[in-house]
């Protein structure tokens, strides 16, 4: 049967994936999405390719999983990575979650998704609970996502509300109120920049991974 190894050199890219040196085995593994892979040479086959965009389309999240002999990256005759796995992740979308986009909609707040997960995938589930594709923002990293959020507070629609603006002030007038439902971890620069934060775990009305934006 199968026996474990457990690596070492352990190497972390937020949002994209996880390196690990196997000294015992002398080879080195990477696991994680589409361009972890292409930024260590990993070639992606036609079949697996085509696997891949199907799983996008279900709504899944992919993930890819390579090896390569040696343990020295630096060498210039280091064998290259050949991918040995595809992996295809998805969190069900609670039965209730289009009914509070709706919801939220028919209140004339406009509904967003940001997320580090593929353009396709995003969509896909984006479709699932009602979230407009244009208002889909794919394949941002950790760090990226605080940005999304000013962004949003500039260009989004403004409404003059007495209630709002009790709570905010003069910045109503100045720009579109944000509120951001993340999961606390990878968010939380987010979530900081955000008017309104919601930090929630497994019991969420959305897969943790994929915060939803909501900006009037």
């Amino acid at each position: 049967g199968a026996v474990p190894s457990t690596g070492t050199a352990f190497e972390e890219s937020a949002g994209r994936g996880l390196k690990a040196r196997f000294e015992a085995r002398q080879c080195t593994a990477i696991i994680g999405n589409e361009k972890w892979m292409e930024e260590h040479g990993a070639a992606v086959g036609a079949s697996a390719s085509d696997r891949l965009e199907a799983w996008k389309l279900e709504a899944k999240s992919v993930v890819l999983l390579a090896l390569r002999e040696g343990v020295a990256d630096t060498s210039p005759s280091a064998a290259p990575y050949r991918i040995l796995a595809l992996f295809a992740v998805a969190d069900p979308v609670r039965p209730n979650a289009r009914l509070v986009v709706s919801r939220l909609q028919s209140q004339g707040l406009a509904t967003w998704m940001i997320t580090g997960d593929n353009l396709k995938t995003a969509q896909a589930v984006a479709n699932s609970v009602g979230i407009p594709p244009e208002n889909v923002i794919a394949e941002v990293l950790p760090h990226e996502k605080a940005q999304k959020i000013q962004w949003l507070q500039r260009v989004g629609v403004k409404k003059q509300s007495s209630r709002w603006r009790g709570v905010f002030g003069k910045r109503l007038n100045e720009r579109c109120i944000v509120a951001m439902i993340g999961d606390g971890i990878n968010d939380a620069p987010a979530l900081a920049a955000a008017d309104v934060a919601v930090a929630v775990g497994s019991g969420s009305v959305f897969p943790e991974f994929r915060p939803t934006l909501f900006s009037r």
